[in-house]
């Protein structure tokens, strides 16, 4: 009874200062947001869109129209919306308050976390008061209290302490229930945010491997497989045939970008500029390099010199075995097990041992392991572990040797409760409202729209984030507004903000907005002939008003409420597009203003280019012609180092080519273009970018346009074109059609039934 009272009254406490850091969520937890423009918006849209309108548990419709995408890579926390999707559907009315279960859910986390850390402590044999302030430190210094701002999948700081206490119980029994539990529990919170399974996973098998060889268990290897299988493999099982077995989708990319970029820094876990004692230190003593936010995962300056103090004890006995602790410290074997489980996560978090020299050969042999691509997330397992051990330890040191060391376990206490006070109060968490959400405001409200008459939203600027080939980044108001109409009207964004989307689904997506040139293939997988309702932000267009200009050919104004404008696009005009380009090309080509003879024309005869076909180069694939340059990815390939004498005066030369970029990661080739002396070699220009990054338009078989302008610093150059893939080895390359112009100016050429403009090619 004592025990339960102890409990109950941290219960309390817990919830009390729960409602303290969040107070505006009683009143405003069913209505307004955390975060209001980007990812965290994405995931409000991805999590209602799923509930209200998606026909089963496993699809979401709600991005990437017409394609989708599977609920787990579509963010719509599955265990989260399909409970409440099904309860909507057997007749309970929860949809209308869908997003307070989701700010609950974030809420329910923290309150979880807490109580598990009080579990735990106290299964150490700490007093109930020792054990409630530790746990509540711990709690709010969890670095999963940053993905509260928008990762709010990631956002769950419960899992750790769940999946530690079944570990710690199952050590003490190993049980079939224990393993049932930790299988469940890894299944469930795995459906909340997919990065969750292989944390869970990288802890289970670290603890369950250091106890297997600590206690040499040769002889029960047997029932250690049968154990983990339950743990893991049954879980596994089961998102394997819901989520990959069967999948229609054969181009999602196999090495998605970051696993070298998003990993853990010793600054990110030591030490953290949210904390005063760091910032002073920062700008009086020595600065503190700044990481990514997927590198941080600050365990406390208690945890750092608990863990000073162990290396030293290690380093002074010689026996890291027997450190941190001892036989005083009650259940030694656990809190060693513990802390070097999460060590060894540590050091993977980190990138080890792949960052080492011949890591990124261990890495392809492992090669599963890069889906999982922000590896500092896996530190988290570390901050809990060391946390665990050092609160644990200090008690049963304080107790052993009592006076000063009591004094010493005070400050730690004081101390992790001073540092995560700071920390959570960082974090702007308040619910923010949402314009077109207030009564009589929404989208649904404008009585001169009638929004079944149409299909789908594109939204300009456009969107698309996942396929890990191509970035185009959200523009945050227009990204809010799409997505807000979206989940009130039922209509599907042609936007994405997804995770390994489909390669083809993402150029056929691309292709839509870019540049006329071919007639779009999405329009062939279109269910009906509906036109789009074109969300056009006007403010955010005003330096990429060009590239979407075309766009408004053919469009129709039905809304404006500055500066969001909305149009209704018919699927004709995209045709009508194109065939306008192609119109134009042959009425210029037939114009007496035209320069030259032959098949080559320009505007200007003082105009002079340089043009590469590449012809007299057999290839497996071609653009136009009868060959084009193959090279090989891993090597430097040199399509181009010739001196070209283009303008009169330092001017911009436009360099546009065709390249093949029907295959993953060939978006992401490397691309140099050097400006060099022509006598010296002494380097005047460099431009480097991916050749991702200068498409311009997309032709139907795999074929990209390169287009780029650059500064020219002198009349006469030597120009050098280069290209290289490393991360493809020795797959091919191919690269066609190279012409370079002065800024602004046109070339023509009529050949075999067509005419090109500026590399354009037009039947």
């Amino acid at each position: 009874m004592k025990r339960i009272g102890q409990l109950l009254a941290f219960l309390v406490v817990l919830a009390v200062l729960i409602g303290l850091r969040f107070p505006d969520y009683p009143a405003h937890a069913h209505e307004w947001v955390i975060e209001a423009w980007g990812d965290g918006y994405k995931s409000y849209h991805a999590y209602h869109y799923h509930i209200r309108y998606d026909s089963t548990l496993s699809h979401f419709a709600g991005m990437n129209y017409p394609y989708g995408e599977h609920v787990i890579p579509g963010d719509t926390q599955p265990l989260l919306s399909n409970a409440v999707k099904i309860l909507n559907n057997l007749g309970l009315p929860v949809a209308d308050h869908a997003r307070a279960f989701f700010h609950g859910a974030l809420l329910l986390g923290l309150f979880l976390c807490g109580l598990f850390l009080w579990l735990i402590f106290r299964d150490f044999g700490l007093p109930g008061w020792y054990a409630g302030i530790a746990a509540l430190g711990i709690t709010f210094l969890s670095p999963q209290l940053d993905r509260m701002e928008s990762h709010f999948g990631l956002a769950h700081p419960e899992l750790m302490p769940m999946l530690i206490y079944c570990l710690l119980r199952y050590h003490r029994q190993p049980h079939w229930s224990w393993s049932a539990a930790i299988g469940l529990v890894i299944w469930a919170f795995s459906l909340l945010h997919f990065y969750f399974f292989a944390i869970a996973a990288f802890l289970v098998l670290s603890f369950m491997g250091a106890r297997w060889i600590s206690r040499r268990d040769w002889a029960l290897t047997g029932r250690y497989l049968l154990h983990g299988s339950l743990q893991l493999l049954a879980p596994f099982i089961f998102f394997f045939f819901w989520l990959y077995y069967g999948d229609p989708i054969t181009d999602r990319t196999a090495e998605p970008w970051g696993f070298f970029n998003y990993r853990a820094h010793w600054e990110g876990v030591f030490t953290s500029l949210s904390e005063p004692h760091w910032r002073w230190i920062d700008e009086h003593l020595i600065a503190i390099r700044r990481v990514d936010m997927e590198g941080q995962a600050y365990v406390g300056l208690v945890a750092l010199g608990f863990v000073l103090w162990w290396l030293a004890g290690a380093f002074r006995k010689r026996n890291a075995a027997e450190s941190p602790v001892r036989e005083e410290a009650g259940r030694h074997e656990e809190l060693r097990l513990l802390m070097w489980s999460g060590l060894l996560v540590l050091l993977f978090s980190l990138g080890l041992p792949f960052i080492l020299p011949g890591g990124e050969r261990l890495l392809e042999w492992l090669s599963p392991i890069r889906q999982f691509r922000s590896i500092g997330r896996f530190a988290w397992v570390f901050y809990y572990a060391v946390n665990i051990a050092a609160f644990t330890t200090i008690y049963y040191k304080a107790r052993a040797g009592g006076g000063w060391r009591w004094g010493l376990a005070a400050l730690a206490l004081l101390t992790l409760s001073f540092e995560s006070y700071r920390f959570a109060r960082s974090h702007d968490l308040r619910l923010d409202p949402i314009e077109e959400m207030a009564p009589g405001r929404e989208f649904t409200a404008i009585d001169s729209l009638d929004f079944s008459r149409y299909q789908a939203i594109l939204p300009i600027p456009y969107y698309n984030i996942g396929s890990d080939n191509y970035w185009w980044s959200l523009s945050g108001f227009i990204g809010q507004k799409t997505q807000t109409l979206s989940m009130q009207t039922g209509l599907p964004l042609m936007g994405a903000m997804l995770t390994r989307t489909s390669l083809g689904q993402t150029v056929n997506q691309l292709q839509m907005v870019m540049e006329p040139y071919r007639l779009p293939l999405l329009l062939s997988d279109l269910p009906n002939d509906k036109p789009l309702l074109m969300a056009w932000d006007e403010e955010r267009l005003a330096d990429q008003r060009p590239l979407y200009a075309h766009l408004l050919e053919g469009a129709k104004p039905i809304y404006a409420q500055p500066p969001l404008y909305f149009y209704e696009l018919p699927l004709t005009t995209f045709g009508q597009r194109v065939q306008a380009r192609r119109d134009t090309a042959y009425q210029h080509w037939q114009s007496p203003a035209l320069q030259g003879e032959g098949e080559w024309r320009t505007k200007d005869s003082t105009t002079h280019w340089a043009y590469w076909s590449f012809d007299d180069r057999p290839s497996a694939k071609r653009y136009r012609g009868k060959g084009a340059f193959e090279g090989v990815m891993m090597e430097e390939n040199v399509i181009m180092d010739t001196v070209l004498s283009l303008t009169g005066a330092p001017g911009e030369l436009t360099f546009s080519c065709w390249m093949w970029l029907g295959a993953d990661r060939y978006p992401r080739t490397d691309l140099w273009l050097l400006e060099l002396d022509p006598g010296t070699g002494a380097e005047r220009g460099r431009h480097i970018r991916q050749s991702r990054e200068w498409v311009k338009t997309f032709d139907n078989d795999g074929w990209a346009l390169l287009e780029w302008t650059v500064p020219a610093t002198a009349p006469v150059s030597r120009w050098r074109f280069t290209l290289s893939n490393p991360a493809l080895k020795r797959q091919p390359v191919w690269l066609d059609e190279l012409l370079v112009r002065p800024a602004g100016s046109s070339v023509y050429r009529r050949q075999e039934g067509e005419v090109m403009v500026n590399n354009r090619y037009w039947k």
